[in-house]
């Protein structure tokens, strides 16, 4: 049992669990449930952060599942206001999220029709997503570790602040950084039989396709040189009539990259 005052969040972890399974219920000061049990199980559990609406003092229940016995370890966290950032293209960001179920809000203008990707690096693992002006989800969420990560272009449908949030798993806590890209247009270039093409990209969450005009029955093969991303996601695709080959930016590290393609010349073959 514990006091707390009206307008409060409070989140709880569960760790050290030696019961087999069972549920913790926040109860008011009436013996009312405040949100949904917490299911957990041996490898613990956290209760996202819940609103206290009135003051006075408040319960955690413990009920094991069945007969089973046991011990765990609670913890009661007073959660402070979600971090507060702005964002501007091209510029990193940081959120410091420093107890557990804190998480972070960072707002940026934009203008309809333009493409936003978000490149991420954080310390934890975390769920990141664009929210509209109205606050529903545009895109994501996307799952992020330590390696990083990029939320992929997304088209903005009106005018207004959007809001990227980052959502840390779990009882995690830690530091993430955004820098948002406004994405220009796909690199497009055309192939010619035998003939070396460079493609580059400039932004991270930017494409490059490259067309080629092929014929029915006829078989074509690529050859790729001189990568500048330390990694890449490489897809080939055929279109009607003509065939292209695109490549993405890197979605894990939203690094940009140019490419020399060479199409070797195209064996004589019977339709």
């Amino acid at each position: 049992r514990f006091a707390a005052t009206a307008g409060k969040r409070l989140s709880v972890s569960v760790t050290s669990v030696t019961v087999r399974s069972g549920r913790v219920t926040l109860r008011d000061p009436f013996g009312a449930a405040v949100g949904a049990s917490l299911s957990f199980g041996l490898g613990g559990g956290f209760m996202e952060p819940r609103a206290l609406s009135q003051a006075g003092t408040y319960s955690l229940v413990v009920d094991p599942t069945g007969t089973a016995t046991g011990s765990l370890t609670i913890a009661l966290y007073d959660v402070p206001p979600d971090a507060q950032a702005s964002l501007a293209f091209g510029t990193p960001s940081s959120l410091a999220l420093s107890v557990p179920g804190q998480n972070g809000r960072a707002t940026l203008a934009g203008t309809a029709g333009q493409r936003v990707s978000v490149r991420v690096t954080a310390s934890v693992q975390v769920r990141i997503s664009l929210l509209a002006p109205d606050g529903g989800v545009l895109a994501g969420p996307v799952y992020v570790g330590s390696s990083g990560g990029l939320l992929e272009p997304t088209a903005l449908p009106a005018d207004g602040v959007y809001t990227v949030l980052a959502d840390p798993s779990g009882a995690a806590t830690g530091s993430v950084t955004l820098t948002p890209y406004d994405v220009p247009p796909d690199a497009t270039a055309t192939l010619s039989f035998s003939s070396p093409l460079t493609v580059s990209t400039t932004v991270p969450g930017q494409n490059a396709a490259a067309t080629f005009t092929g014929s029915a029955g006829k078989k074509a093969s690529l050859k790729l040189s001189n990568p500048t991303a330390r990694r890449s996601s490489r897809r080939r695709t055929s279109g009607r009539p003509a065939a292209s080959w695109s490549r993405r930016s890197c979605p894990r590290t939203g690094s940009t990259r140019s490419s020399s393609i060479r199409p070797p010349q195209r064996p004589a073959r019977s339709p």
